[in-house]
């Protein structure tokens, strides 16, 4: 075998070995993307429900209080 034929050889060895070592990250990170997409979809599912009550006011309570305190803003949605 030349030394040409061996320093080529080497240097497909090396490529090889760095093709390797991406494939190996690359499977590594799906796995953590799986993981934390697995993570994500349980701790939604697990995520509780928060129930605000909402109160009607009164038109007389409005505008009595538009009186004392000044104007409701709009898009409080007051009755």
């Amino acid at each position: 075998m030349s030394c040409q034929t061996y320093v080529e050889i080497l240097e497909l060895k090396e490529k090889l070995l760095g093709f390797a070592e991406v494939e190996a990250e690359k499977e590594m990170m799906k796995q953590i993307l799986k993981r934390m997409k697995d993570t994500q979809n349980s701790e939604e599912e697990t995520m509780p429900v928060v129930m605000v009550p909402t109160v009607d006011v009164l038109d007389s309570v409005t505008i009595q209080l538009n009186n004392e305190v000044g104007r409701v803003p709009s898009n409080l949605g007051v009755r």
